[in-house]
């Protein structure tokens, strides 16, 4: 289980604290360390479908400022995304769409770790052990 913490601006002078409980399988339960490219997908991502604002890339992508910050900056310098001086806002540009259909059939062919059979020899030795730890 995930727990984000969510602050609002309801009136100039009162803040409402919203509380959403996330029950997210994959990414909070079991927690793992992201690949570079993993990341830069996850940013990808979370702004095919519009322009969006760094904060809202931030929550989707699950990335905190100052890697959204460093990953933008690459992606931009790469064409992945586009960047809109007038606006302020973000969306991945058309390479950044190939890289993200590269990056599902990748995930596709290369099961996780965790998603492998186990292992066992015939000699006298017999590898029974998960590797999912």
């Amino acid at each position: 289980m995930c727990l984000s913490i969510f602050i609002n601006l309801a009136n100039s002078d009162t803040y409402l604290v919203s509380f959403y409980l996330n029950v997210q399988l994959d990414s909070c339960s079991k927690m793992k360390n992201r690949s570079e490219i993993e990341i830069m997908a996850a940013i990808l991502n979370a702004a095919v479908s519009n322009w969006e604002y760094k904060t809202t890339i931030m929550i989707n992508a699950g990335v905190s400022h100052s890697q959204l910050t460093r990953y933008l900056m690459t992606a931009v310098d790469r064409k992945l995304m586009e960047y809109s001086e007038i606006t302020g806002l973000y969306r991945t540009a058309e390479p950044g769409l190939i890289f993200i259909k590269k990056h599902e059939e990748m995930c596709r062919i290369f099961p996780a770790i965790s998603d492998l059979p186990e292992v066992s020899h015939t000699n006298n030795y017999v590898v029974n052990e998960s590797l999912s730890e």
